[in-house]
């Protein structure tokens, strides 16, 4: 007969859980460093390029739509956790999730500003 393993701690769990809650920010970071790197990288070798400007655009791209563009880089990490270490998995999801609400929350907060001054200046408030 097999021996099964005894579930592990809360406190293993809540530990694998912000492993992948960090694990999520730090890809975060390799990704959009890499693509502000490449679009350095090509612009400086030839600024009127097509390459330059492509590698901006997707740059560009990521910068505006993070918390959707995640996906492409997340999800396969997730799933890939999921087969290891469950928790690890699970917090990935949550640490994407959160980038993709804090990201909504300062567009919403921005566009809010933005109403308030153009009333301001149209003399509406």
């Amino acid at each position: 007969m097999s021996q099964e393993r005894p579930p592990p701690s809360t406190t293993v769990v809540f530990l694998q859980v912000g492993l992948g809650i960090g694990l999520t920010f730090l890809l975060h970071a390799m990704v959009g460093g890499g693509l502000a790197a490449a679009s350095a990288a090509a612009v400086s070798i030839d600024p009127q390029g097509i390459v330059g400007g492509l590698v901006s655009m997707v740059f560009g791209y990521w910068v505006m739509g993070v918390g959707v563009m995640q996906l492409v880089y997340v999800l396969p990490v997730a799933i890939a956790a999921a087969f290891v270490r469950r928790p690890i998995a699970l917090g990935l999801v949550i640490g994407a999730a959160l980038t993709f609400v804090l990201q909504g929350a300062c567009y919403g907060l921005g566009m809010l500003m933005m109403l308030f001054l153009i009333g301001a200046e149209s003399g509406m408030m």
